[in-house]
């Protein structure tokens, strides 16, 4: 495996809400697996309706500020 893969591999990753990471409000996770090597390359948060919830109203909140940032800021 490629070294910057393997440091991806067997991670525990959080949701991006509000600038922030974050832990679903579950707390639940599920596993993704390579489909080449049938190894687990990282654990993700099942998220609820309540994390898509403050997702959406986090980005609600920001849609004005983040139309009239100049391209190259936003990217």
């Amino acid at each position: 495996m490629a070294k910057a893969a393997k440091s991806f591999a067997k991670r525990m990753f959080k949701m991006y809400i509000n600038g922030k990471w974050v832990e679903s409000e579950s707390r639940d996770t599920f596993n993704v697996v390579s489909p080449a090597s049938g190894e687990v390359i990282g654990t993700f948060p099942k998220g609820t309706a309540e994390d898509a919830k403050a997702a959406v109203e986090a980005a609600v909140e920001t849609q004005d500020a983040v139309r009239d940032m100049p391209i190259r800021e936003r990217a």
